[in-house]
């Protein structure tokens, strides 16, 4: 399995989970949040591209703001190849390819219709995705 296609069963089964972490957008009062995982570039890639996304940030920027993952990991790089290596997995594991995310919104956009639809469809409703975008895009 490849980090594109852990993307999606991740989007696919662990559907309940990133629920529980979107709604935690929804009200202000919890402002700031940090996102983070224990390399913050495969679980939080996939909650940022989503959150992005609600925002109204297209699918390209998406892709081209998580390029930029890769230039912040290298400072702990060859930490993480060790840690990676050690789980038994590949190099490409290491690493924050934007196809992987280009991957991982095409795929929602075409099985659900659109990332809303998929937000839609794990019982993110539009009332709370309405509410991340009053918290997330300055008005004016």
């Amino acid at each position: 399995m490849g980090i594109s296609t852990m993307y999606k069963y991740l989007a696919i089964t662990c559907q309940r989970e990133i629920l529980s972490v979107l709604r935690l957008f929804v009200d202000p009062c919890r402002y700031p949040i940090l996102v983070h995982c224990s390399h913050g570039k495969d679980r939080t890639a996939i909650v940022i591209g989503l959150l992005l996304s609600i925002a109204g940030v297209s699918h390209d920027k998406i892709v081209e703001d998580y390029k930029y993952t890769q230039t912040a990991l290298a400072e702990v790089y060859s930490e993480l190849l060790d840690n990676i290596k050690g789980a038994g997995l590949s190099d490409e594991f290491a690493d924050a390819d934007p196809k992987n995310m280009d991957m991982l919104l095409s795929y929602l956009e075409s099985t659900f219709g659109s990332i809303k639809d998929y937000l839609n469809a794990i019982c993110f409703n539009e009332k709370e995705q309405e509410a991340i975008r009053a918290n997330f895009v300055e008005k004016g």
